[in-house]
């Protein structure tokens, strides 16, 4: 331990300028009150060194390193990249605990964030078949992508929808917003709905190399959801490959709701 606290008070001197830095970030964002039932932010440089300080004790006791239990318990921007900041609250829950919470915030609030669903006029969808860095494995999405400079939301899913899959759409209207992760991420994704007015048997392309697009029938695109995955050939292999994607399946329940669909409604195919 006597080895240790030097190098606490020197992290402790690097923590107060950086936290400085947080506390101006966090104060752009709702406090939340405890009174209301919110979980609210701390600020209060003072709680927010016993927070630590609670949270660091019960971290050695759990069996970490001094190292991991003082890394583990600081509140901050604990990392950073050319898109997301990741940042460490303190903050007290409606129970009147206190604790920490992290989540990630993407940095270009300003930037909208898409998602397409590719209709065609007898309700089949177009699909994007991917490798995702992310899961390590093969995903099957909705071509989805960010508005730039001035596009509106419209434009701005006519081009993604291109890029990804070659195919053209007239007529695109917004079904809702929704969020891929409340839990940590604050980022809202637009879904946009694109009646496709290219024909199947035209000849298309994914801009972007890699990405294969399927089409899923009404029947096919049920039993896919219902069983999570899909068989497609990938260069020239078959495999099994996932169809989680929260944004299509909000994509077609909006559908559903507001009764977008061409003629019989896709809730009601056997």
């Amino acid at each position: 331990m006597k080895l240790f606290l030097p190098l606490l008070v020197a992290a402790s001197l690097a923590a107060k300028s950086s936290l400085n830095d947080y506390i101006s970030y966090a104060k752009q964002y709702s406090f939340g009150k405890v009174a209301d039932g919110e979980i609210e932010l701390i600020l209060d440089r003072n709680k927010i060194t016993t927070i630590e300080n609670l949270l660091y004790a019960e971290l050695l006791k759990q069996g970490y390193s001094h190292q991991d239990s003082w890394n583990f318990s600081r509140v901050g921007i604990t990392a950073e990249d050319s898109h997301y900041i990741w940042i460490r609250d303190a903050v007290q829950f409606p129970s009147g605990k206190f604790g920490l919470c992290s989540r990630a915030i993407k940095k270009a609030a300003q930037v909208k964030e898409i998602a397409i669903l590719p209709l065609f006029d007898d309700n089949s969808i177009a699909l994007v078949l991917r490798d995702r860095h992310t899961t390590r494995s093969w995903e099957l999405e909705i071509p989805r992508g960010s508005a730039v400079a001035d596009e509106t939301l419209e434009q701005a899913a006519a081009r993604e929808l291109t890029r990804f899959t070659g195919l053209k759409a007239d007529n695109l209207s917004k079904l809702g917003q929704t969020l891929l992760d409340s839990g940590t991420l604050s980022t809202a994704v637009a879904v946009m709905l694109a009646p496709v007015t290219t024909k199947k048997d035209e000849k298309v392309a994914p801009a972007e190399a890699g990405m294969q697009v399927l089409y899923l029938g009404t029947n096919e695109l049920s039993q896919a959801l219902l069983q999570g995955v899909v068989t497609a050939k990938i260069n020239g292999k078959e495999k099994t490959v996932f169809l989680r994607d929260p944004l299509l399946t909000f994509g077609m329940i909006q559908c559903i709701l507001q009764k977008k669909l061409h003629s019989q409604s896709f809730a009601s195919k056997k």
